[in-house]
């Protein structure tokens, strides 16, 4: 089948269903035929909340670094339950406050 006659892969079962192989046939169909780009996949990642483990691994840092950062109030951050609640980042905030930190620069975000 040719690109221009390459339809998307209809799937008659429910999205919790489908295997690895069918979600990456989809995406990289939707990739081919311009209805989603690389970077939106990245994005849509890159926009959820995420914990101090997954935070510890993104900027290398041990996470009792990071533990003591939001307890100084050195970090963005959001705490989830309230003042004891679970603490989170999200990524955008978190590469504006790196990109704020270079060369001594540190402008509050």
């Amino acid at each position: 089948m040719s690109k221009e006659n390459k339809k998307i892969l209809a799937i008659n079962k429910p999205i919790s269903e489908l295997t690895e192989s069918e979600v990456n046939d989809i995406i990289n169909e939707l990739v081919e035929n311009g209805s989603l780009s690389k970077d939106e996949l990245v994005m849509d990642n890159r926009e959820k909340l995420i914990d101090i483990k997954e935070l510890s691994k993104y900027l290398n840092i041990n996470d009792r670094t990071i533990y003591s950062w939001v307890q100084k109030e050195m970090i963005p951050h959001y705490r989830i339950g309230g003042s004891r609640g679970m603490v989170r980042f999200d990524y955008p905030t978190i590469d504006k406050w790196i990109e704020s930190k270079k060369n001594g620069y540190t402008e509050e975000v």
